[in-house]
């Protein structure tokens, strides 16, 4: 990690932050709170916004006003999702807080420096994702089921690889055929509160890895250096993609 000189004070908004480590953990699980279309707000707004002031291209992604926070998925790269400036005239922008966290805390990631970044394709196994339906139900009730407390439920079958939230479901995709099979038959609930629990069908299974092939590819090339921005046309998140 490079250092440069830097009188951040720590505070960003209504919180105090030790270090770009307990940040970055932070803005980690802001993620994967959130699902797509949510609009960030309370504290997680006001560090946000202290994010985006520092943003090197600040007047640009700001453009006519800002009005709000978003995060949702990139209409460009399919499963690819960031947050979003939504500005006073209904447009959006992403934005990247990796790039704010580096001008905040005058750091710069070595992946990011020498643009040697290697993406190693998972083989598909089918039969090893599983589609979670009820959400909606849980939600409605005012109870928040995140992706660190799907993944920790289904973790105690197995080791799961990977989990992706859309707005009134998940997708749970395991290392082994069998525990994704145990998990179908033995998982009824999180935390208490009913779930339903199925096999992903084989269609929606390839789509599945084809989001996530594509969202590895393109946040590889999006760090690839500087000739990234015209190697990522037609790139895309399973995981999360680098944004601009």
């Amino acid at each position: 990690m490079v250092k440069v000189a830097n009188t951040f004070d720590g505070k960003l908004g209504e919180m105090t932050f030790k270090d770009k480590a307990e940040c970055w953990g932070y803005m980690r699980a802001l993620r994967d709170s959130l699902i797509r279309g949510a609009t960030v707000e309370g504290k997680a707004h006001t560090v946000l916004k202290a994010l985006l002031e520092k943003h090197p291209k600040y007047d640009q992604k700001v453009g006519c006003g800002f009005a709000s926070f978003k995060y949702d998925e990139h209409p460009e790269y399919t499963g690819t999702m960031c947050f979003f400036i939504v500005r006073t005239d209904g447009s959006s922008e992403d934005f990247s807080f990796r790039k704010c966290l580096d001008v905040v805390f005058g750091t710069q990631s070595k992946n990011h420096r020498d643009g040697k970044r290697k993406f190693k394709q998972p083989k598909m196994k089918l039969g090893t994702v599983l589609k979670v339906d009820g959400l909606d139900d849980i939600k409605n009730k005012g109870i928040n089921i995140d992706f660190k407390l799907i993944k920790e439920s289904f973790s105690a079958i197995g080791n799961v690889e990977f989990v992706e939230m859309f707005e009134n479901y998940a997708e749970v995709r395991f290392s082994e055929q069998t525990d994704a099979k145990k998990a179908c038959e033995d998982v009824k609930d999180i935390s208490g509160e009913q779930i339903f629990v199925s096999m992903l069908a084989e269609e929606d299974e390839k789509k599945h890895f084809e989001r996530f092939y594509e969202s590895r590819q393109y946040k590889t090339r999006r760090s690839g250096g500087k000739n990234s921005r015209n190697a990522r046309r037609g790139g895309r998140r399973g995981g999360r993609g680098r944004r601009r």
